[in-house]
């Protein structure tokens, strides 16, 4: 999976969402049919932690970008 900039997501990327307002961090990838069942979701995207909120579903095909900061080594 990439984020709109073209950079490839990996666990623990540092983002942004909200419209830039609102840190996250990468939580989960889920990009196959397992990955779906396994986090109960209907389609292709990312779990973010994001302290305001906790873990979030960001699904790919949302219109608004979960934009790349840095990746942080756990």
């Amino acid at each position: 999976m990439q984020y709109k900039s073209g950079e490839f997501v990996e666990l623990f990327d540092r983002v942004v969402i909200e419209n830039g307002k609102k840190p996250g961090i990468v939580h989960a990838i889920i990009e196959s049919e397992a990955d779906m069942k396994q986090w109960g979701v209907d389609e292709h995207g990312l779990l973010l932690e994001s302290k305001p909120f906790g873990i979030v579903f960001w699904p790919a095909s949302e219109e608004s970008a979960v934009l790349f900061c840095r990746y942080t080594p756990e």
